[in-house]
């Protein structure tokens, strides 16, 4: 069957409209953060409860507080919330690249379940019964020093009894130092010299730990450890153990 041309010239019109529909519905999704499309995915349910204000008012260092959290991406939840003109709900967060329901969940202990910043947890605390046992308890007196013997002249100590005198004193005033032992860590929140220090490796592998992490916005397994110039498979075998990822 064929169709008049003001037939076919209707059914264009409705496949162009159509287009247009789809394209202003999909656009309308999106978000620009940092360069990146984002799709707006994020779930208000039961985010009512939190007062928003909290974490417009936010600083980058307040999220940088967060475990898994670096530099990176709290600039990136700044910028997003920069390009809001500030969040109307507190799950838009959940939009972010890279913001997982269990870091969502994080962000949400931290500036809402947890004690407020500065407050002491322990100030009004009464004292507990080791603490006012030390209070109460009166030290004893210290004993009296007592001089030692006089030596008459012809008891002086001689040369050899001096040097071994000194040498005695010198092992005994030396202070030992404390075994290192490895520690765990988690690489996603520690600096490079806390990561050095925790897994007894040199400082310049720690930098490269830390610059990979920045570079792929925090690590989600140990075995990205292997991607670090420096890493063998030694050094991996040691440290793997006490790697913590958060």
């Amino acid at each position: 069957m064929k169709l008049k041309p003001s037939e076919i010239a209707f059914v264009a019109v409705c496949l162009i409209a159509a287009a247009v529909s789809i394209a202003a519905v999909y656009i309308s999704r999106e978000r620009a953060v940092g360069g990146e499309i984002v799709i707006d995915q994020a779930d208000s349910s039961g985010d009512e409860e939190y007062d928003v204000s909290v974490i417009n008012s936010a600083s980058l260092e307040d999220f940088m507080n967060i475990s898994g959290i670096g530099e990176v991406k709290a600039g990136d939840i700044i910028s997003f919330r920069e390009a809001l003109g500030g969040f109307t709900r507190v799950s838009q967060i959940k939009a972010i690249s890279g913001i997982s329901d269990s870091l969502y969940q994080k962000i949400i202990e931290y500036f809402y379940l947890s004690p407020k910043s500065g407050e002491s947890e322990t100030a009004a605390s009464p004292p507990n019964e080791q603490e006012e046992k030390t209070a109460d308890y009166t030290l004893p007196p210290e004993p009296e020093e007592t001089s030692p013997p006089e030596t008459s002249a012809t008891e002086k100590p001689t040369e050899t009894e001096k040097t071994e005198k000194t040498e005695k004193s010198a092992k005994t005033e030396l202070p030992t130092e404390p075994e290192k032992v490895m520690k765990s860590v988690d690489i996603n929140a520690a600096s490079a010299e806390e990561i050095a220090e925790a897994l007894m490796i040199e400082p310049e592998l720690a930098e490269e730990i830390v610059s990979l992490r920045e570079l792929i916005h925090g690590f989600s397994a140990v075995q990205e450890l292997d991607l670090c110039e420096g890493m063998t498979d030694t050094i991996y075998s040691r440290i793997k153990d006490y790697v913590l990822i958060g």
